[in-house]
Parts: structure tokens; sequence; C-alpha cells
């Protein structure tokens, strides 16, 4: 309904018009002229609620189109592995890599430095022999395989403090003038000490093909099943991965040998008994108990 003040707005507009002659006489009353120009006219619209309405609609657009965007560069994209510094040679175990300097010495299982350069441990155990070598300008990083299963209290002391290392998760701690990590993931610690500790150990990653992989252990046994259960002393052929062949010796019924990580075939030998050939597979910077090697007799 409209107000008396809008329809004498109206009149005085068209009397206006027809005083100057753009208009003539209307038909209609001034009543009826604004009922057909409200029914025809368009209605007014809030630009305050346009305004709103359209920023709702833009955060809805990036909501839906940039935030997947992203998520899928951060999968797509995981990080990427440390250039190897020139001069240094990457080496690989447990599923990782870390690089050291060609003029380090590299030990798989060894116990002692050789090098007043520095020396890289892979495997060697967390107990390690007096070495008289060891001094305090001496530079070791030591990578071997924890059980999971027993905490390393001794190795790991304080709180430690979780870092990311070219996308490993790494507990950091230690243990008096020694730095320690821990990579709960792989179940494996990394230990270092001495001035150029720390740059060996920021190489650390997911292991590539460019690196080189250390050599495994395998232990094993070998016996004569007879009357009586009885060691045996000899030869044991060991084809490689490659399909070449090598031999290590038995002795009182016990062998043990390394090689690059693969299947191994292992045939013993007591004299015209025949003994089952059994396989075992290397892992490297690990040590593995090979099946016994039971030789049938009369």
């Amino acid at each position: 309904m409209t107000s008396p003040i809008d329809n004498d707005r109206v009149r005085l507009a068209l009397e206006d018009m027809l005083r100057t002659g753009q208009l003539g006489a209307p038909a209609l009353s001034a009543v009826e002229l604004r009922q057909r120009y409200e029914q025809r006219r368009i209605p007014r619209v809030d630009i305050k609620a346009l305004v709103a309405v359209a920023a709702a609609l833009a955060l809805i657009v990036v909501f839906f189109t940039v935030q997947p965007l992203r998520h899928d560069a951060r999968s797509n994209n995981p990080a990427a592995p440390p250039s190897v510094p020139s001069g240094w040679i990457a080496h690989s175990a447990y599923g990782l890599q870390i690089a050291a300097p060609r003029a380090w010495s590299v030990q798989v299982f060894g116990q002692c430095p050789k090098s007043n350069a520095g020396t890289l441990f892979i495997g060697t155990s967390q107990f390690v022999a007096f070495c008289p070598e060891y001094g305090s300008n001496t530079t070791q990083v030591d990578i071997f395989k924890t059980n999971s299963s027993i905490k390393d209290s001794a190795r790991i002391a304080g709180s430690p403090r979780q870092v990311h290392m070219h996308g490993l998760s790494v507990l950091s701690s230690r243990n008096g003038t020694e730095l320690v990590w821990s990579i709960p993931s792989r179940q494996v610690t990394l230990t270092g000490s001495g001035p150029k500790a720390l740059s060996v150990m920021q190489t650390l990653s997911l292991a590539t093909r460019s690196a080189s992989p250390a050599v495994g252990k395998v232990n094993g046994t070998e016996y004569l099943e007879a009357l009586v259960r009885a060691q045996v002393t000899g030869p044991i052929a060991v084809r490689s991965p490659s399909g070449s062949t090598f031999h290590v010796e038995s002795i009182d019924g016990q062998f043990y040998f390394t090689g690059r990580p693969g299947r191994y075939l292992l045939t013993g030998n007591a004299g015209n008994v025949l003994c089952p050939s059994v396989s075992v597979t290397v892992i490297s910077g690990e040590v593995i108990t090979a099946p016994p090697i039971q030789c049938q007799g009369d």
C-alpha cells in the first residue's frame, strides 16, 4: 500500500510534465499509474547484501579448488634426498643412506677406526671394544639396527626432541659428547662424535639407487645326521645372486661369509654324504643366521 505522500509526489510530477508539454493528459489517475509502475519495475537490490554474497562465493571457490591442489602437491612431492657433496660417497643399509667423505674409512661390522680423517661404521654393535686409536679429534659415525622391544636408555639419554631430516622423523638427543639419532620407523640408531660428525649425519635420507649398498653377514652351521649328530669340517659352495660361486670353510660345523644383498644358495660337502642345499637372503648391514645344512648319513 502506498502512502498519501507518495501519491502526491506522483501527481505533482505528472502535472509538471503536462505544463512543459512533455506528456499528454493521462487517462489514469496518479494512484493507478503508480500501481502499474510498481508491477513493472525491477525490485531494488541491496548493494551490501550483494557484496556479502559475492565474497562468500569467492571463499567457497578458494576452499574447494586451492586447498586440494596444495594437498596434492604435498603428497605427490615427498622430501627429496640431499645431494651428495663432491668427493663424498653415499652408502645404504636398512632402507636408509648416509654419505661420507671419500677419505673416510667405511667399515661394516667393524670395531676400531682405521683413518684419522674419520670412520663410518655400519652394523657395528653399540658395545665396541676398547680401541687405542680413539681420540678427541677422531670423528666417527655409527649406523646400526636396534631392537624395538628393548629401550636403549643407555644411548638415548635425556629428553629427545623430534626433528625432520629429508622426510624422516628423527628423535635427537645427546649422551655426553655423543649425538644420538633414533629413527623409530626403521628401528635404526645413528650416533656421531667428533668435529665432523654432524655434517655426515645430516646427509641421512631414504636409500636411493645411486648409493652403494653395505654388505650383510651370514652365520651358519653344518652337521652330519647319522647314528649321532656330528659337526662337519669342510668346504661349502656359495652361489651368489649374480650366479657366480665361491667357497667358504666350515670348521667344526661353524661357518660365516659376507656378501652384497640378495639370495644365496649354500651346498655343503661331507665326503660321499648327500648335503641338501639351503638358501638365505643377505640384508645390508645385518647379521643373518642361515638354516642349518643337514647332511644325511647312514
